[in-house]
């Protein structure tokens, strides 16, 4: 992964020394790895007039100075929400929108979790099933990760 003058310099593509809106949103994609909500970005924006305005400074777009500010205060994470599904996603390997206790029984060994008795996997499987289904879904998943 690129550092963050790096990114800024790779999306400044005309080299002009700050980043259009567009290429923000691009930079910000890139080093947290989802989309941020529209107000998110536009609270971004929106706060590089300030941050000029303190440090004397002029840009149409945000500049590298402002930029590591963004990414130094963690100005910029995913929501909650979206960092629930990115998990899920990564946990639900064959993509099919749930995990079966086989599944989950093949994830606790692809993490060297080999020490626990099958009742104990069975225990934790059917807490993790909140709704009782045989299934640990996005739903399942949300309710115990919140």
């Amino acid at each position: 992964m690129m550092s963050p003058e790096e990114t800024f310099r790779y999306f400044d593509k005309h080299r002009k020394n700050y980043l259009t809106k567009h290429e923000l949103r691009c930079a910000l994609i890139y080093l947290i790895g989802i989309k941020l909500d529209y107000d998110v970005l536009q609270e971004l924006w929106e706060g590089k007039d300030a941050f000029y305005k303190e440090k004397k400074m002029a840009s149409p777009g945000v500049n590298l100075p402002y930029f590591q500010k963004i990414i130094q205060k963690n100005d910029i994470h995913p929501p909650e929400e979206k960092l629930i599904e990115l998990e899920y996603s990564s946990l639900d390997i064959q993509g099919k929108g749930n995990i079966d206790y086989f599944q989950f029984s093949n994830l606790l060994k692809s993490v060297n979790i080999n020490y626990l008795n099958e009742k104990t996997k069975r225990d934790i499987f059917d807490k993790l099933d909140f709704d009782g289904d045989g299934y640990i879904s996005l739903k399942d998943y949300r309710y115990f990760m919140m």
